[in-house]
């Protein structure tokens, strides 16, 4: 009884330790990542704004014409559904985090607790903050606020100009499919096509590039990060004491990680497989009626030897739906990992 009594306060205090020391890791990662982003967008804002001119007119092009835009639009659906949900997710795991306080400030005053400790939305200590009410402590709310906002525009932003961009890359590679799929009358016309094919095809390699420029590093850091968050939010929920709102915002969080790896690395195996079937439309048009044509065998050589369009982040990982499945395992791996750790500190 006596050893219990030693051990279990000590263990109660190891895993508080623990969580304080998580939950402070994963907002230095989250603010991390969000300096990563902003950077990033600074440095190649040139080429977003190239990127963004060269996909709206070809976009554009494409809708013009009535035959084509029900297959530009058919998958707009999955675009926009997951960057609804990633916004949700932002504004109601910021909610949390900025409701916390005021939660707290009111248990106090109905509870006449003395004496009063008011928090902050975000687990950091400053030196002129005790957290005792006052105007300093006003305006530190005040600017963590600020701050959960411009969190909630940029984070939003990012992701959905990351789907939007693949978005009307895969509505541009599918409207080409089936216009090389419709009945052709000639050569000249089969020529007329697959040469305006060749001129969409090579700005839409300038345009994988340009994402790749931009959000490569973005990527790879949320696949490291995500890893890393997802398996301490697990740790948290199963070693420390819950309340309804913890559980509340990790699940909320939980989901907002995985959601955003998740689309990240879905939206490029659509990328790939658009490209893919691209090529596969050309190979099965009709060319080989018309063998003789020298510049309609030009074409279609340049097209068939082209590497799909495949996107890699940093040149180190394709982007595809092996990454989300790898950052999951991953995840759970380090929680079965600190979970060994911390039988042994306890032992």
């Amino acid at each position: 009884m006596c050893l219990l009594r030693i051990t279990k306060p000590k263990y109660i205090k190891i895993n508080f330790i623990y969580s304080q020391k998580i939950k402070r890791c994963r907002c230095k990662i989250h603010s991390m990542d969000l300096i990563l982003k902003a950077f990033m967008f600074i440095i190649y804002r040139k080429q977003f704004h190239e990127l963004h001119n060269m996909l709206e007119s070809m976009f554009n092009e494409v809708l013009e014409n009535s035959q084509l835009r029900s297959s530009a639009l058919s998958m707009l659906n999955l675009f926009r559904l997951p960057a609804y949900m990633v916004f949700y997710l932002i504004m109601g795991t910021m909610g949390l985090y900025i409701c916390t306080p005021i939660k707290i400030i009111v248990y106090e005053s109905i509870k006449n607790v003395e004496p009063k400790h008011y928090g902050l939305p975000f687990p950091a200590s400053f030196p002129w903050i005790d957290g005792t009410p006052g105007i300093i402590y006003q305006i530190q709310y005040f600017f963590e606020a600020q701050y959960i906002w411009f969190i909630i525009f940029l984070t939003g932003g990012i992701d959905s100009s990351y789907g939007l961009s693949l978005f009307q890359m895969a509505g541009i590679l599918r409207a080409m499919s089936v216009e090389c799929k419709n009945p052709i009358k000639s050569s000249s016309e089969l020529e007329n096509i697959l040469r305006k094919c060749v001129k969409k095809q090579i700005k839409l390699l300038r345009c994988r590039d340009i994402i790749k420029n931009i959000y490569g590093p973005i990527i790879l850091d949320l696949i490291l990060t995500s890893a890393v968050v997802l398996c301490g939010l697990i740790f948290q929920a199963f070693q420390t004491e819950m309340s309804m709102g913890k559980i509340l915002t990790f699940v909320v969080y939980g989901l907002l990680k995985t959601v955003q790896a998740f689309i990240y690395a879905w939206y490029g195996t659509i990328i790939a497989a658009e490209a893919e079937a691209f090529q596969q439309s050309v190979y099965c048009s009709v060319w080989y009626e018309y063998g003789e044509d020298l510049k309609l065998m030009k074409n279609i050589l340049i097209i068939l030897t082209q590497k799909p369009i495949v996107l890699v982040a940093c040149n180190f990982v394709h982007i595809s739906l092996d990454i989300f499945i790898k950052v999951i395992n991953t995840s759970i791996s380090y929680y079965f990992l600190l979970q060994t750790f911390d039988e042994t500190i306890t032992q």
